[in-house]
């Protein structure tokens, strides 16, 4: 695995992750509604994949930041997650570094002295 692959996905990873516990912080939800929510926050900017969510979700209740709840919706087996109260703070930890880096990389990428570059 490449350097630059490594790092997309350990960072792609981890904001999956912050992602999935921000949804989450307004009760349970099953993974297709957590994949669908993300999507429609991010105005289709990011998004999980089936294949993704499932694995992320497990090592989220392996780490008891979630629980899951299985029930019978239609007939249908459906599986709702939820914050644990360790999964609450880490997500209030992850939010404030989150913000310090968001106000640390804007004073990189916006300088105000860096000439203009065309997008």
């Amino acid at each position: 695995m490449s350097k630059t692959t490594y790092w997309e996905k350990s960072f792609m990873l981890g904001l999956s992750k912050l992602m999935v516990l921000s949804v989450l912080r307004n009760g349970p939800v099953h993974g297709y509604g957590i994949i669908k929510e993300i999507e429609t926050k991010s105005n289709q900017c990011c998004s999980i994949t089936p294949g993704s969510i499932y694995p992320l979700l497990r090592d989220l209740e392996k780490e008891e930041l979630i629980v899951s709840h299985k029930s019978k919706v239609g007939g249908r087996d459906r599986v709702n997650y939820e914050l644990t109260d360790a999964g609450r703070e880490t997500l209030k930890e992850a939010l404030r570094m989150w913000e310090i880096f968001l106000d640390g990389t804007r004073n990189i990428f916006y300088d105000d002295d860096a000439p203009e570059v065309e997008a």
